[in-house]
């Protein structure tokens, strides 16, 4: 069996839990308590008029 096609077996049985862990991973680390502030700042940023658009 190919390099290949042992790779291709391997993400067939667990491509999807490797991809749902990665955005587990980003969801935590984005909706993390000590970051609500930030997504805060960046939730204004359409609304924010004294920032001058390009």
């Amino acid at each position: 069996m190919s390099d290949f096609a042992q790779f291709a077996a391997w993400a067939r049985h667990y491509g999807v839990v490797v991809m749902m862990v990665v955005f587990v991973l980003i969801f935590i680390t984005t909706y993390w308590p000590s970051r609500r502030e930030h997504l805060q700042q960046h939730a204004q940023l359409p609304l924010d008029d004294d920032r001058q658009g390009g």
